[in-house]
């Protein structure tokens, strides 16, 4: 234990160290004297700077209060290699030993005594020499810790901070308290809220709004339409929803497939088509795998220089008769659903061909075609072929079908 001797004692004063040990104060050699057994002969000397030299003619029994520590002086015999300020030493006659030592206060770069700091002292949290432990540190930890909570319902008692996530809305909230904890009310924030979108225009970016179907009749700005929006309004508009062609046609038939069952007029479009052989027969006939109630009923007019000709036509829908090699035709053939009963669809054909090329001795003729069939069913595909051993020897076949 240290000897905390008073700092300004009088000449035959007392003091009873923390041991229980009686010393007394000489005036004449400002030193005090330890009284009795064990410590008898024990003179306290005062002060002693341990960096230098020891003081000469120390007696057996002076014990020094260390006032300017560090590593000892050579001549300090037997003390250890660092010693602090306020440690007492003794001199036994022969080297110097530790008497008692002296803990400084703690710093935060030195080690030493330290005072625990009450709850209040961590609450307040501006004390920076006593030291928290570890219940006072949970309280305040416990205060300032945030929670995270998933529920359909906000969460009671938030503190600042608290976070909780909407599983109704799927929307995340933050507990914001302005006085932290105080008497003022909090409230939950939205932590992840999402911009304002832009509404799309001609030049801008951004989110659209579709159309029904009055503000499509309406022609309402600012709308968009979906593709099952446009095939509708199309199919109720009758507009043409489809063209395809085929160019430079060879062989014997060009088909067109895949026509869907609400299409109410097929066109086919010929445009410059020649073929290899005389005789051959350009008709139009619906697919096969649609059977026909009686067949084809038609007829058709040739008008050219030589006079009118014509006859009842049965194989197909007419485009051209009886081709040369040098005829060149261009033309139109239109078949149009006309009605429907049950699973009977009757289909109207008509159209007009040019020839533009001399044709048996007559130039720029023309052939006029109307019909008739029964279908037992929509129509899905049409073939445009040759009646004879002849084939296509070029020119185009556009195809089209409309609502």
């Amino acid at each position: 234990m240290a000897l905390n001797f008073p700092n300004t004692p009088t000449n035959a004063q007392s003091y009873v160290d923390p041991n229980g040990h009686t010393w007394v104060y000489e005036t004449a050699t400002n030193s005090w004297t330890a009284q009795g057994a064990p410590v008898a002969g024990m003179v306290y000397k005062g002060s002693i700077d341990v960096t230098t030299a020891p003081p000469t003619g120390a007696a057996t029994g002076s014990v020094f209060t260390v006032s300017t520590g560090g590593t000892p002086n050579a001549g300090f015999i037997g003390l250890p290699t660092t010693v602090a300020v306020g440690t007492q030493v003794i001199f036994d006659g022969t080297k110097w030993q530790l008497m008692s030592t002296i803990s400084p206060d703690a710093t935060e770069a030195t080690k030493g005594l330290v005072e625990l700091a009450t709850a209040a002292e961590t609450t307040t949290g501006t004390d920076a020499t006593r030291a928290v432990h570890p219940a006072g540190l949970k309280v305040e930890l416990d205060k300032k810790a945030t929670k995270t909570v998933t529920s359909d319902t906000a969460p009671a008692n938030p503190k600042d901070g608290d976070l909780w996530y909407d599983s109704v809305s799927g929307e995340l909230y933050v507990w914001y308290d302005s006085d932290d904890g105080g008497a003022g009310a909090g409230t939950w924030v939205q932590a992840n809220p999402q911009p304002t979108p832009k509404q799309a225009t001609a030049s801008v970016a951004g989110v659209v709004t579709l159309a029904d179907v009055a503000a499509i009749t309406a022609g309402t700005a600012g709308r968009v339409v979906d593709a099952a929006q446009v095939k509708a309004q199309y199919i109720a508009k009758g507009e043409a929803l489809y063209m395809h062609s085929v160019n430079g046609i060879t062989g014997a038939s060009v088909g067109f497939t895949n026509i869907p069952a609400w299409a109410k007029r097929i066109s086919i479009l010929l445009n410059g088509v020649q073929t290899t052989a005389p005789g051959g027969l350009v008709i139009i006939k619906i697919a096969d795998q649609v059977g026909l109630v009686g067949g084809y009923a038609a007829k058709m007019q040739l008008i050219g220089a030589g006079g009118p000709a014509g006859g009842a036509i049965t194989s197909g829908f007419y485009a051209s008769a009886n081709m040369q090699p040098t005829d060149v035709r261009d033309g139109r053939v239109d078949i149009s659903l006309v009605s429907v009963s049950g699973a009977s669809y009757v289909y109207a054909a008509s159209g007009a061909v040019g020839i533009a090329a001399p044709d048996m001795s007559k130039t720029n003729a023309t052939l006029s075609y109307g019909g008739v069939a029964t279908a037992n069913g929509a129509i899905s595909a049409v073939y445009v072929q040759i009646d004879s051993a002849a084939t296509f020897a070029g020119g185009n076949i556009g195809f089209t079908y409309e609502g």
